[in-house]
């Protein structure tokens, strides 16, 4: 049997003092390149309800790619409308961002949101007709008073006054405009 020396065990202790002060520097040194090459991945948001994806560049009015800009979806699918999916990605270094997962058969499409600070932008998808869709949008400010609700009058109904009624675009809403009937379906209107 072999015996060990001081000789021995201070050579194998020394040995992996330098193996493992190699590995740590080493590692903080891939530690600082994963970082760069996350800010360059695309951040991927997979629905898990289809095989349609949306990818997005999201730039301001500039055309300057925005990080971190929000981009947001509602899904309702299914019968009915009985299932329904929030999703939200934001977008790299160079503005991108993706959606995988989404449906292939919705009745009424997707509309995303896209926003960062008081910068938004919309999009509509209908991912029948196309299941692979490339969106480029530039953010800019809001407008107050424009849109699809904003010639609308308040109205009275038995004696009661009622304004326009809150809410994104894409939801129904009845109302009256000019003494006549208005449907809103997703910011279009049908007199």
């Amino acid at each position: 049997m072999r015996t060990i020396t001081k000789c021995t065990l201070s050579l194998t202790v020394t040995g992996l003092a330098v193996i493992l002060t190699l590995g740590i520097f080493s590692g903080h040194a891939s530690a600082a390149d994963d970082s760069k090459d996350q800010s360059k991945t695309v951040p991927v948001i997979d629905g898990g309800i289809g095989p349609c994806t949306a990818d997005f560049t999201i730039t301001d009015a500039d055309g300057k790619p925005l990080y971190d800009a929000k981009i947001k979806v509602h899904i309702a699918y299914r019968f009915l409308n009985a299932h329904k999916l929030d999703l939200e990605v934001g977008t790299n270094a160079d503005g991108k961002a993706r959606f995988t997962g989404l449906p292939d058969k919705i009745k009424h499409g997707l509309y995303f949101y896209a926003t960062q600070g008081d910068l938004q932008a919309e999009a509509f998808d209908d991912p029948v007709n196309n299941c692979k869709e490339v969106f480029a949008l530039a953010l800019k400010k809001k407008e107050v008073g424009k849109g699809p609700t904003s010639d609308l009058q308040p109205y009275s109904i038995g004696g009661a006054t009622y304004g326009v009624p809150p809410g994104p675009p894409a939801i129904l809403h009845a109302y009256i405009k000019n003494d006549v009937a208005v449907r809103s379906i997703a910011g279009s209107f049908v007199e």
